[in-house]
């Protein structure tokens, strides 16, 4: 949510409702979806990724197809559940994480692979050229794999990058669904690369929908979200000694009733947060 007002710039002509001025409204946004996962339905992890309802007011509304009248204060509303799941089929999300004018598997599924698996993805070499501009009858998803298929590129991209960002090419650069895109059925098919169900042949998925339920099921992003918590809580990377606390916390988030509120508390009965090593600090 920190970038959204520098990753709002879009093309005015095709999206003149979507400018750095929206990032409030798509915060706010996010923070009661959250809320009302977390302390209104008494949810967790399972539930943020795949809760298909979400607050919009009178501009966000028609980005998510959302008929009605609306104002400028947010209302939660119902979405499509075969169109929308969870946080990562949001507006702010789909929206940072694209171009001005086009979608982006590659920085979708950078994200995903880094912030929600916590792959470990080498930086890009400088000066990676841009995309071509996309051809007639061509769809992004075709554009990507051929601007990643040399070998240097694909070593990342076809083998991590790609497989995850795809599962999101059923919306646009500002996060609107589509079906098609220049007059092509969207393929939007992939698989949680890298991760140890995906090296079995599961883990795949034909939307943005089933990859959320895909990375919801996820041993790694459950994993995953128990170490960003531990890191916030401890304000340090984890360590070796912590793998078991991890672990313990990762096993909760199999309940979606135990909520973000119930991880904390247990935390906070980790043997890190209750004892100091000998000569520590």
């Amino acid at each position: 949510m920190d970038s959204f007002a520098n990753k709002l710039t879009k093309d005015v002509t095709n999206f003149p409702t979507v400018t750095p001025d929206l990032a409030p409204v798509l915060t706010a946004e996010l923070e009661q979806f959250v809320g009302a996962v977390t302390f209104d339905l008494g949810k967790g992890f399972t539930s943020l990724l795949t809760a298909p309802f979400t607050f919009v007011n009178k501009t966000t509304a028609p980005l998510y197809g959302v008929k009605g009248s609306f104002g400028d204060t947010l209302q939660r509303v119902d979405l499509d559940p075969t169109q929308r799941a969870g946080l990562f089929t949001r507006l702010g999300f789909l929206a940072v994480n694209a171009y001005s004018n086009q979608s982006s598997p590659i920085h979708r599924g950078a994200f995903i692979q880094r912030q929600v698996l916590c792959a470990t993805i080498p930086d890009p070499p400088p000066n990676v050229p841009k995309p071509p501009a996309l051809m007639a009858t061509q769809t992004t998803r075709e554009q990507v794999d051929m601007h990643t298929a040399p070998p240097e590129c694909a070593v990342c991209h076809h083998a991590l990058i790609n497989p995850v960002g795809f599962g999101f090419e059923n919306y646009d650069a500002v996060g609107q669904y589509r079906s098609t895109e220049n007059g092509v059925t969207i393929d939007a098919t992939g698989n949680l690369a890298g991760t140890a169900a995906a090296a079995a042949g599961g883990a795949t998925f034909t939307d943005g929908v089933s990859e959320s339920a895909a990375l919801a099921a996820s041993i790694e992003a459950r994993s995953c979200y128990a170490k960003h918590w531990v890191r916030y809580a401890f304000g340090r990377q984890e360590t070796a000694s912590d793998s078991c606390a991890v672990a313990a916390l990762a096993t909760g988030l199999n309940d979606d009733s135990y909520k973000v509120t119930d991880l904390l508390v247990d935390v906070t009965r980790t043997k890190a947060f209750m004892f100091r090593a000998p000569g520590g600090p």
